[in-house]
């Protein structure tokens, strides 16, 4: 009995093994993927489409009305496949549909294949969906896709917006090379993520289960900073109030396995007092924008818009991941390199990059110079050197001082970043 079973556990094993190796080469096709270029208009262009679209959306008093033409389309696509890397994106707009293509070079040992596939969007009897797919030489059925499409939507965007976003879709014409999104009557369309997207991530997640706000306490931290402001009108540096709170999160800790329990909630805290009220609603949805005290603006190594960097990548890391933060603040530089905004900035860059460490890390702070390093020193251990750093860099000088966004000076600076910031001294080393 036990051969006849070792038996077929052996064929089931080669059967599935083989398989595997079919749909590998089924699926993929010899060849590499020639990446997009990205310019600063892109960018532009990307935001004021997506800005303009969420406006029409939520002010919808005479309907909504979406138009995309295939220069929209080209730089949403750019944009994706910078934010993406290393998926590549293209897109076709016309009378017949819209299509889209995905292709990804896969990572060694299958380096010199790629993992390709598209999806036709037209006009059905149903209304604009998903025609037909291909993933490699594998034909996908419309509704297969259609029915991962809306799963998707529902994922992504809390009730009743999903519905609302997908009864748009529907609704999708092809005009003139444009393809239009309207509808006449319509309630106004707010946005809103799905919370089971961010609730209980991390160790919130771990200890608290998956129901339970990222920062069930912040208040108490919230409270505290409400005090330390009262008792301080003059301070500014966002490091006084970041070790205060940190002190607090140690005073509060029953033991070292709750000291990142307690640091989260101090930096939710920072973030939405320094920050952004409104994250008020990612880190704990029983408490509202009147939770959060108005604190006057809080600086970092001399400026108030390196703490909004810092802050603001700390949250995105938190709902997010340390790529997509990362992701983000590069795009808004890039978009900054266009003609009449700021440049890009190296310094930018270094706030972001260090406020996504500083998240990602929280377990690391070595308490004893929480416990007796001055303000100065402490914010030295957490925010890295940026006197020597350019920034207000047009896309030109981008282009012409570092070689482009891929250039060998560009990717050197990044790196330089990266470096300092690992070399942080706030927190221990593996």
């Amino acid at each position: 009995m036990w051969k006849k079973l070792l038996r077929f556990v052996l064929k089931f094993t080669i059967a599935l093994c083989l398989l595997g190796v079919v749909l590998f080469w089924l699926i993929t096709t010899k060849g590499q993927v020639d990446s997009r270029s990205l310019s600063s208009q892109d960018v532009v262009d990307s935001h004021q489409l997506v800005s303009s679209t969420l406006q029409q959306l939520r002010f919808s008093q005479n309907g909504i009305e979406v138009e995309l033409a295939q220069p929209q389309l080209d730089a949403l696509l750019n944009v994706a496949s910078h934010t993406l890397d290393p998926m590549v994106f293209h897109g076709a707009l016309g009378d017949f549909g819209v299509v889209v293509h995905v292709a990804m070079t896969l990572p060694r040992p299958f380096e010199q294949r790629l993992l390709h596939g598209y999806c036709l969007f037209s006009e059905t009897r149903a209304g604009f969906a998903i025609d037909s797919c291909q993933l490699g030489k594998l034909p996908v059925p419309g509704r297969m896709a259609m029915l991962l499409l809306r799963t998707s939507v529902r994922i992504v965007f809390a009730s009743p917006s999903d519905q609302q976003l997908l009864a748009l879709l529907q609704q999708g014409r092809l005009k003139d090379g444009r393809l239009v999104f309207r509808q006449p009557d319509v309630r106004d369309i707010e946005l809103q993520l799905n919370p089971r997207l961010y609730s209980g991530r991390q160790l919130g997640r771990e200890l608290l289960g998956t129901a339970a706000p990222l920062a069930p306490d912040v208040e108490v931290y919230l409270k505290a900073l409400e005090r330390l402001a009262e008792a301080y009108p003059q301070e500014r540096r966002l490091a006084f109030f970041t070790q205060q709170l940190l002190l607090l999160a140690l005073e509060r800790s029953a033991s070292e396995a709750q000291q990142e329990y307690e640091y989260r909630q101090a930096l939710w805290a920072l973030a939405t007092g320094f920050g952004n009220r409104g994250f008020i609603r990612f880190a704990n949805e029983g408490l509202g924008r009147e939770a959060v005290p108005k604190l006057p603006g809080a600086v970092l190594a001399g400026r108030r818009d390196l703490t909004l960097h810092f802050l603001y990548s700390a949250v995105i890391k938190q709902v997010g991941t340390p790529y997509l933060a990362d992701q983000i603040g590069r795009l808004k530089e890039i978009h900054d390199a266009a003609d009449g905004g700021s440049g890009y900035s190296f310094v930018d860059m270094a706030a972001n990059k260090a406020g996504i460490w500083f998240a990602e890390h929280l377990h690391q702070i070595d308490e004893g110079q929480v416990l007796t390093l001055d303000t100065a020193a402490f914010e030295r251990a957490f925010f890295p050197e940026v006197q020597d750093l350019p920034e207000g860099l047009s896309e030109a000088q981008v282009q012409l001082l570092l070689g482009g966004l891929q250039g060998d000076g560009f990717q050197a600076l990044h790196q330089l970043i990266d470096t300092r910031v690992a070399e942080l001294t706030l927190f221990k080393t593996d």
